[in-house]
C-alpha cells in the first residue's frame, strides 16, 4: 500500500492492487510464525520443502479418483505455487513446483520462505499479508498480536471466507481452538496457555476506513 499524506499528516489516499504492507521477519512475532506453522504445515521445520508422505497420499487419492484435484502443499511449495507459477492443476506444473520448492529450501532460510509467504498470503475481505490483516480485524500492528488473535489470523487462512470471524464467528472459533490444539501438540505452547486462551471469545476491532478523496487532483498528480 502506498499511503499519500498532507503536510500535516492528515491520510489523503491508499493506492493499491492487493492491499498488503510488507514487513521484515523480525516484525513478526514468533508467537505469529508457530501458529500459522501449526495451522497450514506442522512440520516445516523438519521438511526439506515437500511433504513425501502427503504427496504420496495425495497422488493415491487421485489415482483412485482419476483426477488431479487433490495435492499436500508445504508452506515451501505454496509460496512457489502463488508466486513462481501459474494455477492449473496439471502434472508438468506439480513436477515444477515439486522442483523449485527443493530449490526455494537450499537457498532461503525456514524463516525467509516464512516471512515471503506471511507477507503474501490472502486473508479475506480484500486483505493481503499479516501486517494489514492484524490491522484489519484487531486494529494493531502485527508485532503486537496475542496468542488468541494469532491463532484466529492462522486459522482463516484456510478458508478466508468461509472462516471470517465478522461473517462466521463459530465457525472461525472452531478452527482456532484447531490451531491452537496443533500448536500445544507440537510443543508451541504450553497447557496452561491453551486452556486459557480457549476459553477466551475472539474480539474482532475494526478500524474505520479512512474518510479520503480530500484533494483529488494532488493524489493524481503524486500518483503519476
Amino acid at each position: 500500500v502506498t499511503r499519500i499524506y498532507d503536510r500535516n499528516g492528515k491520510l489523503l489516499a491508499e493506492l493499491f492492487d492487493e492491499k498488503r504492507t510488507v514487513v521484515p521477519t523480525d516484525a513478526i512475532p514468533q508467537t505469529m510464525r508457530y501458529a500459522i506453522i501449526a495451522a497450514e504445515d506442522a512440520q516445516f521445520y523438519e521438511h526439506k520443502g515437500l511433504d513425501y508422505i502427503g504427496v504420496l497420499r495425495a497422488a493415491y487419492t487421485n489415482i483412485q479418483r482419476g483426477t488431479f484435484s487433490h495435492g499436500a502443499s508445504t508452506l515451501t511449495q505454496q509460496v512457489v505455487k502463488n508466486l513462481l507459477l501459474t494455477p492449473e492443476k496439471e502434472v508438468k506444473r506439480k513436477v515444477q513446483e515439486v522442483l523449485l520448492a527443493r530449490q526455494l529450501e537450499e537457498t532461503l532460510s525456514k524463516d525467509e520462505i516464512l516471512t515471503i509467504y506471511l507477507n503474501h498470503v490472502y486473508f479475506g475481505h480484500r486483505v493481503y499479508g499479516i501486517e494489514e490483516a492484524s490491522r484489519f480485524y484487531f486494529d494493531k500492528h502485527v508485532g503486537e498480536l496475542d496468542l488468541n488473535e494469532a491463532a484466529t489470523l492462522a486459522g482463516l487462512v484456510q478458508s478466508p471466507e468461509r472462516l471470517s470471524p465478522i461473517k462466521h464467528l463459530d465457525a472461525a472459533t472452531d478452527r482456532r481452538n484447531y490451531v491452537l490444539g496443533q500448536m500445544l501438540d507440537k510443543g508451541f505452547i504450553n497447557e496452561a496457555a491453551f486452556v486459557e486462551t480457549k476459553a477466551k471469545a475472539i474480539s474482532i476491532r475494526r478500524r474505520d476506513p479512512p474518510s479520503l478523496g480530500a484533494a483529488p487532483h494532488f493524489v493524481e498528480q503524486v500518483r503519476k
